[in-house]
Formats: structure tokens, C-alpha cells, sequence
């Protein structure tokens, strides 16, 4: 959502990315120039890269193209964002280029099912199980957790930024965490008992 009104749509693709803005009630010009401040910050945290396609709210004047790719420079500029900025087709869109640096966050939090669908990774699951803790924490402060996971999931709790996060938990909340790995339970299905 933008401030004021309206919003952004982000879709990947393997060709590209595409921004859709939304400008709700919002006149044209005052729609785009909030949603440049918004693109340029989910470029960065979504680690976007690759062609990506803006498709602003219609805009009539060259000058005020020129007023959107001006503040859409200067909102990349605040973000440290260095891209190439391609300009605007005969369709009204606007084309940037982003080199890649890093694999973005949808892979990372993301991956590709046999099926061919997107499932959440195992570190995304275990995470959304730390998550869930906390809270339980926040209802329930001073009791211990024993948190009910599939295998996998246990598995990347013991290790690397898994187990990091849980090291963190255990801190915050004073206490260890107990993780069992339950073979039959689904694999994103979590169970919190207290202890």
C-alpha cells in the first residue's frame, strides 16, 4: 500500500520483473511520485535485479515524466542503489536495469516445488516457527517451549542461520528451546507445548 492511497504490485518472472502502481483516487502525478519511494525501497529489500518494468499511472506531459524519473533517481540515489535507468517505452512504461548481486529474497525465502509451484524453503518455515514462539512468549512469559517439527525443519534449527536465530530466541526468552522432530508430522506443520 502507498501513503495516501493506492498501491504497488510486484510480479517476478525469469524475464523480468514487473511494477504495476495503482494510483486509487489519487491524481496521476501525486500516485507515481509516492510510488517511486516505495519501488525503490522494495528493489532494495526484495534484492530485485535483471530488467524490471515499471507500469506507472498514465501520464500525459513529458514534464511530468520527466518529474517521476527525477524523483524515481533520487529515491534509488537514498537507497544506494545504482541502476540503469533505460527511460520510458512507447507503451508509457518505464525500464530499468538492477545487476544482479545476490540471489533476490523470493529464492531465498522461496523454492520451486517438483510440482512446479512455490513452496516455502525449510529455513522460511523454521523461521515462521521461531516466530510463533515468540509470540507464545509474549502471551505466556516465563514458561519453557517445546516446539513440535517435521524433521527437516529440526534439521535446520540445529544448523547455520537456523540455529543462530533459535540461539537468539533462547536468549531473549531466557531459556533453551526444545525442538523434537517428529517424522509423520507435515512439513509445515508446528506444534508449541509449554514445559
Amino acid at each position: 500500500p502507498l501513503p495516501g492511497g493506492g498501491a504497488i504490485y510486484i510480479e517476478m518472472s525469469h524475464a523480468a520483473t514487473m511494477i504495476d502502481v495503482d494510483g486509487g483516487a489519487r491524481n496521476a502525478l501525486a500516485a507515481n511520485r509516492a510510488a517511486v519511494t516505495a519501488i525503490a525501497r522494495q528493489i532494495a529489500l526484495r534484492n530485485l535485479a535483471g530488467p524490471i518494468v515499471v507500469d506507472f499511472v498514465n501520464l500525459k506531459s513529458r514534464e511530468d515524466r520527466d518529474t517521476v524519473t527525477a524523483a524515481l533517481k533520487e529515491a534509488l540515489a537514498a537507497n544506494n542503489e545504482t541502476l540503469e535507468l533505460l527511460g520510458w517505452t512507447k507503451l508509457g512504461h518505464f525500464e530499468l536495469i538492477r545487476a544482479r548481486r545476490e540471489p533476490p529474497l523470493e529464492e531465498l525465502l522461496f523454492e520451486r516445488g517438483i510440482d512446479g509451484t512455490m513452496r516455502a524453503t525449510d529455513l522460511t518455515l523454521a523461521l515462521e516457527a521461531l516466530r510463533s514462539v515468540a509470540r507464545e512468549a509474549m502471551v505466556m512469559p516465563g514458561k519453557g517451549f517445546e516446539l513440535a517439527v517435521h524433521p527437516d525443519i529440526a534439521a535446520v534449527l540445529d544448523h547455520g542461520a537456523g540455529l543462530t536465530a533459535r540461539q537468539w530466541l533462547e536468549a531473549r526468552l531466557g531459556r533453551k528451546l526444545t525442538v523434537t522432530a517428529e517424522p509423520e508430522r507435515a512439513r509445515d506443520a508446528i506444534d508449541i507445548l509449554t514445559v
